[in-house]
């Protein structure tokens, strides 16, 4: 073959494999690369061939290469120089660094082809490249991911069934080294060795299809251990493969021991509280019938817990009480919604009746299905005795009371002495509210009573006026105070009519004011002493009296008592007017008053009526 048709070949070539998506470089018997295409020159980041390397040397210096494990390739490595050595080789995997550059850019996966004439002679050296980097790029993240994930996993190779990768997750899991799993057959790490439907998980395997979470025991370096295993079908290096991810179920099943234990325990000590409680509790089943009680209700009925437990609350009420239960659970079936606390009588083993106030709770489940009700019984019998015994001392009491609701103000109940005092009917009173009843004639009175009550929680001895029936009023002290009875808040108001006493102390008061109109003839202790008749309200050894003031102190208010003003004090004794006034003021302060009035008051009634009177007393 002449010249000219080996280039019109190569040129027919070089058109045939221009457009190709593989990179494909000729180089001749002189080491000269001799044309690239424009993928080869796109994979080395150059544009021209020059840039690419003329020679196979020129090459080699421009661009560094070094395998995939980061050994750089030797001279003698390079692709180029293996295939002028007469070399084929396929697969070749190198990473390669352009100029400038310190870490590798791209990948190459690399073959070999050499062209002959048709006597077999060498005519031409290719060497035909693949851009893999993306592809490797892929699978280092890939590698990543999986050693880092802490999801236990293994990658076996379906072809052969070994095991070629596994994460630091299954090493932990099963309890072995990296060299105790890769390279091992699926036999030897049987997955699915005790898991149910073992042959349908291994069919999905070997057919290379998805296995759905699994349910198997993982035999592991320190036991079995229970798993649920996943498949999943993928490729490495261009090979079917599994992916086994695992989940651990022994931190879930330890867990749920716990929490099995822990509800039987909570469950134990709940049981253990309801039974030792000191309340009196009971719990009934959708039926009324009795599933559990506390000691301190079989003390209440005295009753043993074999007698109670499946028989029915109403067993243990009185008829009446018994038949007004099943009335008012009637109306709720379901168990929602009953009343919360309500009276009954309950029958004890010996017969005897014990009143008692019972408050229901229900409870339902998730579902709002009905479950329970738990009741607890508290003995009110006592106190049912003593209200009966208040209730008789409250009628039968000659002192008017009268017992009233702190919240709606109405009367609850009234005695008869109430009634008659107020002159009023029963049916008048009870169940009417205290203002209807107008018994208070002053507002203000009112007001202040309420605000007494609610402040002090009582009142003492309030002087106030009342209005009766016929529109009169009387005299009257009122006493309350603040008491829980019957089941609510109330007011319990004790009144005294003293209309008679005022009446007889104005008389007395009359007498006295008669008497000492002309008291030049009294002694100054019987002056005093009938003083303090007519102002009851001072207090022995609290006010003061004559013998207490200075003779000077007595002279000038001797004067005051008539009506002397200060100059004139001054005048008659000899004294400044502010000598007069120091005195006055010292006198205030010995008796008790402020102003000159009230001193001229307190020195008549005493019999001091000017100088002349305060001679004769001395």
């Amino acid at each position: 073959m002449d010249a000219r048709q080996t280039v019109t070949d190569r040129h027919q070539l070089q058109q045939i494999v221009a457009g190709l998506t593989e990179g494909v470089i000729l180089i001749d018997g002189n080491q000269d690369i001799i044309w690239a295409n424009d993928a080869a020159l796109l994979m080395h980041g150059v544009k021209t061939l020059p840039d690419l390397g003329v020679t196979v040397d020129h090459y080699r210096a421009r661009f560094r290469l070094r395998y995939r494990n980061n050994h750089k390739l030797s001279k003698e490595d390079y692709p180029l120089e293996r295939i002028i050595a007469g070399e084929a080789f396929r697969d070749v995997v190198v990473e390669v660094t352009p100029p400038g550059a310190e870490e590798p850019r791209w990948v190459h996966r690399v073959r070999s082809l050499v062209l002959t004439h048709a006597t077999g002679e060498p005519d031409c050296l290719v060497l035909i490249l693949s851009d893999v980097t993306e592809r490797f790029e892929a699978e280092e993240r890939f590698e990543t991911s999986f050693n880092v994930n802490p999801a236990p996993a293994v990658i076996c190779r379906l072809a052969d069934m070994l095991y070629i990768k596994v994460n630091r997750g299954f090493l932990h899991l099963a309890d072995l080294r990296r060299d105790q799993v890769v390279g091992r057959h699926f036999s030897e790490i049987d997955l699915f060795a005790k898991a149910d439907k073992r042959e349908e998980a291994l069919t999905l395997v070997a057919e290379g299809r998805p296995v759905p979470q699994w349910e198997s025991c993982l035999a592991a370096a320190s036991g079995e251990k229970a798993v649920i295993v996943a498949g999943q079908p993928i490729e490495i290096d261009d090979k079917p493969c599994m992916m086994f991810t695992f989940m651990d179920l022994e931190p879930r099943r330890a867990a749920e021991l716990a929490l099995k234990e822990s509800r039987e325990q909570s469950r134990a000590d709940f049981e253990a509280l309801y039974t030792e409680t000191p309340v009196a509790l009971h719990s009934l089943d959708a039926a009324g019938r009795i599933v559990t009680v506390s000691n301190r209700w079989l003390e209440l009925t005295q009753f043993n817990r074999e007698d109670v437990i499946g028989r029915l609350f109403t067993d243990f009420l009185t008829l009446a009480s018994a038949s007004r239960y099943r009335d008012i659970t009637a109306g709720h079936p379901s168990g929602a919604d009953l009343p919360g606390d309500q009276e009954y009588q309950i029958l004890t083993k010996t017969k005897v009746k014990a009143d008692v106030l019972v408050s229901t709770r229900t409870t339902l489940d998730r579902q709002g299905v009905f479950t329970r009700t738990t009741a607890v019984l508290t003995d009110v019998t006592e106190k049912k005795h003593s209200e009966e015994r208040f209730a008789t001392a409250f009628s039968l009491a000659p002192v008017p009371m009268m017992l009233s609701s702190v919240v709606s103000s109405e009367v609850i109940d009234a005695n008869q002495a109430f009634l008659t005092m107020i002159r009023l009917q029963r049916g008048d009173v009870v169940g009417h509210s205290i203002a209807s009843l107008r018994m208070w004639p002053d507002d203000p009175e009112s007001v202040k009573f309420n605000e007494l009550l609610h402040r002090q929680a009582g009142v003492r001895g309030l002087d106030i006026a009342v209005r009766v029936a016929d529109g009169n009023t009387i005299d009257c002290l009122i006493s309350a105070e603040l008491v829980n009875l019957l089941g609510q808040r109330c007011a319990l108001v004790v009144i005294q009519d003293i209309t008679d006493r005022r009446r007889t102390e104005a008389q007395l008061f009359e007498a006295l004011e008669t008497v000492m109109r002309d008291t030049s003839w009294f002694s100054r202790s019987v002056i005093e002493k009938l003083a303090h008749l007519r102002q009851p309200g001072i207090v022995k050894g609290k006010g003061a009296a004559l013998d207490d003031l200075t003779v000077r102190e007595a002279e000038i208010l001797a004067h005051l008592s008539v009506g002397h003003k200060d100059d004139e004090i001054g005048t008659a004794l000899g004294l400044t007017r502010n000598t007069v006034r120091n005195h006055v003021a010292a006198i205030y302060g010995k008796i008790g008053v402020h102003k000159r009035s009230n001193a001229i008051i307190w020195a008549r009634e005493r019999g001091l009526n000017g100088p002349e009177q305060l001679k004769r007393a001395r």
